[in-house]
This record gives structure tokens, sequence and C-alpha cells, in this order.
């Protein structure tokens, strides 16, 4: 993918103060996860399968480019990591602005690996499992298509490794990265409140809207339009 990376004019000096204030977000927002009094610390693993690992209240789920739930966000920003092919039983168990009791692994960039998620309104369950087939097509409503999107970065999410690898903007809109993102752009330039726009393809459902970014405009504020001059960084890349 060559030519994937285009910084332009003054970008550099943007992205250096992003970078300068990185290191204290990281650790006001580590100071912040450590703090936080629903989560229970010390689960070992024999402990796993009764003592949760989390509790609060289900703010949103969360989807990936087929359009299938796999995960949810707690109204903290905690991110709860499911496997997508039970998007239909965990949709089926919990609702957003419902509480929910998350047992699962705290992985190193905060968000959990889920093994089972409760909703303790109803003492529903859905426990991980392995796909009993074949993965199914996208229905049709799942279909990728061309979309966009433009706003401040709300939540930054991660992966198990613990290196960004999409956004949640304000309007609930999620963009997610292209796997190889880390080594083309510097990830320190995503900070919260920073407004960016977004290309690429995805798709949109009642569970929300997401789209794998092909091209992205990091702006310093929201002048920035789809096709004018990056004030950040620009990333292009190929549809898949």
């Amino acid at each position: 993918m060559a030519g994937f990376v285009k910084y332009i004019g003054y970008v550099l000096p943007v992205a250096a103060a992003l970078v300068a204030g990185c290191a204290h977000d990281h650790a006001r927002e580590a100071a912040a996860g450590n703090a936080t009094p629903r989560e229970v610390q010390g689960t070992t693993p024999d402990q796993a399968t009764t003592t949760p690992t989390a509790t609060g209240t289900l703010s949103r789920f969360v989807m990936n480019t087929r359009g299938e739930v796999d995960g949810l966000f707690l109204d903290d920003d905690v991110q709860v990591r499911f496997p997508p092919h039970m998007s239909d039983e965990l949709t089926g168990a919990t609702r957003p602005g419902g509480t929910v009791a998350i047992v699962g692994t705290r992985e190193r960039g905060g968000a959990i690996r889920a093994h089972t998620i409760t909703n303790t309104e109803t003492n529903q369950s859905v426990t991980e499992h392995e796909p009993t087939g074949a993965r199914s097509p996208a229905p049709a409503h799942r279909v990728r298509g061309a979309m966009s999107a433009q706003g401040r970065i709300q939540i930054l999410m991660h992966n198990p490794t613990g290196d960004t690898d999409g956004l949640v903007l304000d309007d609930g809109s999620i963009v997610r990265f292209p796997a190889d993102l880390g080594e083309q752009i510097p990830l320190e330039v995503f900070q919260r409140g920073i407004a960016i726009v977004a290309q690429g393809y995805g798709t949109e459902n009642r569970y929300g809207r997401v789209l794998e970014a092909t091209a992205m405009t990091v702006a310093a504020d929201m002048g920035a339009q789809a096709g004018a001059p990056a004030i950040g960084a620009r990333i292009n890349e190929a549809p898949r």
C-alpha cells in the first residue's frame, strides 16, 4: 500500500503537540481505570467463572464492519469484547441502559475479554462458546457499503495488546482502523476531543453504524470537510 500516509504543510507541529500530551493522557486514563470502584480487583483464573470482573450500565453495543455485535461499552467507557458469532445471543439477553455483570479477562489496553455477560435485571446470561457451524454470509442489511463519518473522538478502542485500533465519535459512529495502521501513522495523534473526518466501507443497523477507514483526516478543528486539505494526518488505502 504505497503512499499510505501523507503529512501536509504544518502537520508536524500539530502531531507533536498531541504526542506531547499523550503520556499524561495515558497516565490519567490508567489511574482512572485503576480507581474504578465497580471493578473487582485480584480475580484469579479459579474465581473467573463466578467473580465479576466489572459491573455497570451497558451504554452501547460495539459492531464489526459485517454489522455483527462483537462487544459493548459500559457507562465508564470500559470496552467489553465478545465473540461476533454470538451477536444475536448477546443482543437478545442485554440492552443499552440495562445493568450487566462481566466475567472475563482484563487485557493490556484496559478492555475486557468477556467469558460470560449477565443481565443483572433478568439474571439472563450468555456464555462464550465455539461456533456451531460455518460462519453464515452477512445478511442483506449487513452488507458493507461506502460510508463516511465526521466528529470528535469520544472513546479510544484498543486491541488485546493495548494498541489503539478504533474510535467512537461523539455521534456514536465507530471508526475501525486497518490492521497495519500502526506501521503507517503514529497512533498517538488520536486523542479524545480531536476532530476527524473518515471515509471507508461499513454498515449501519439498529445497533449503530461502523466503518473501516480507508481515508482519514485528523483535524485541529471541525472546519475540515471531506476532500479538504488535511490539517493533521491523512491515511489512504485502497478498498478491500
